[in-house]
């Protein structure tokens, strides 16, 4: 593997409003090289192929995911000073999770070949210790997603299998003892339209419980006004699945839990079409917001309320009492991406002229530009 030294540093200041509260560190990917953002000021460090960057727990690593988008091909460590580069004998990267700041646990793709117009992901997981440099892998046996519980100790795991012909598997896998992943909920694998398979999500709201739902195989291709059956269950560390209710709802986007897992929103219909429902945990509607069309959505950390994306521009924030407010209005601009964090939200808008990324905070209603670009930025944040 090439190994590149960090020969300079490039440190300059953009021109931004700075809010009155704490400002977020955010970690960008931009030309090749890592751009590391905080209080105003921007630090550059070359790179040179730069796809992904994570940040570690504490804010203080960050993990390099490299290659020729959208290929990842290897994965580095750096500090968030720019100096111990380390390079890891870790290819085709595809999920990368910071178990703390000398564990990293990871899945992958299979090597990409000449022709290929995706990547396929391969079965494997890998534990990679920072400390001794030591990668140790396994074979699950099929293709998963996953994801870690609040205090780094349980990753839930997500096994789509194969339409029509195999079972989908939600598994739970203990960080601290011998890898057995312990499966907690078995259902019959969810077409997702493509060969991929559909792998549901899994929300954590505790480090002992998480939610998900689990649609009827054939939900994606159900049209009209009656929407598919869908099943909500919550899962624990001690391999007990408990069924929660049903509901009818869109395959995408998936339900989602508030963060105290009191309420639940997901996509319903009515008699001006598609709405988006604000419900008990169990899916018991109290409130409809009628849309028209699909939405994006998202819980709040640290609330009980909930964020969506209205025609990809309006950014609206609802309560459990169907009390809508518009939030950081962005021009008119398109939201490319968003992600929500304790201390506010780090948002991507799209616009004819340019690309910004900006954050604002929950307790205002301004943004605050980090970068504007022509090139789209990977980012990865913390913000407590």
């Amino acid at each position: 593997m090439k190994k590149l030294f960090l020969l300079m540093i490039f440190a300059f200041v953009i021109s931004a409003n700075v809010a009155n509260e704490s400002t977020p560190l955010v970690v960008i990917a931009q030309d090749g090289d890592l751009w590391v953002w905080h209080n105003g000021k921007t630090q550059i460090f070359p790179v040179g192929d730069l796809i992904f960057p994570y940040l570690s727990p504490s804010g203080n690593l960050v993990a390099l995911v490299r290659g020729d988008y959208p290929y990842p091909q290897r994965l580095s460590v750096l500090s968030i000073t720019g100096d111990n580069l380390r390079d890891f004998s870790m290819a085709y990267p595809r999920q990368v999770i910071w178990q703390s700041e000398s564990v990293l646990w990871i899945n992958s793709y299979l090597p990409h070949t000449e022709g290929m117009l995706e990547l396929y992901p391969s079965t494997h997981l890998y534990r990679v210790n920072l400390e001794t440099g030591e990668i140790t892998e396994w074979d699950m046996g099929e293709p998963f997603t996953m994801t870690i519980n609040p205090n780094r100790e349980w990753l839930a795991m997500s096994f789509a299998g194969l339409y029509g012909e195999s079972e989908g598997r939600i598994s739970l896998l203990s960080l601290f003892e011998d890898i057995n992943p312990v499966d907690v909920v078995r259902f019959p694998a969810i077409s997702s339209g493509s060969h991929d398979g559909y792998y549901p999500p899994v929300q954590w709201l505790t480090d002992k419980s998480a939610r998900l739902a689990i649609a009827e195989p054939n939900a994606l291709y159900i049209v009209g006004d009656m929407l598919p059956q869908t099943q909500l269950l919550e899962i624990n560390t001690d391999g007990i699945s408990t069924a929660l209710g049903e509901i009818n709802t869109q395959l995408y986007p998936a339900p989602v839990w508030s963060a105290d897992g009191a309420s639940m929103v997901y996509m319903t219909a009515s008699r001006e079409g598609l709405a988006l429902a604000i419900a008990s945990h169990v899916g018991e509607i109290n409130h409809i917001i009628a849309l028209g069309e699909p939405v994006p959505f998202f819980f709040i950390p640290q609330s009980d309320d909930f964020l969506f994306i209205e025609q990809n521009t309006a950014i609206q924030i609802v309560g459990i009492n169907g009390e809508l407010r518009s939030w950081a209005m962005g021009g008119g601009a398109l939201v490319g991406d968003l992600q929500l964090y304790a201390g506010g939200a780090v948002i991507t808008l799209l616009s004819d002229a340019s690309i910004r990324l900006v954050y604002v905070g929950w307790h205002e209603n301004t943004l605050h530009e980090i970068l504007k670009t022509s090139e789209y930025p990977f980012f990865d944040t913390k913000w407590d």
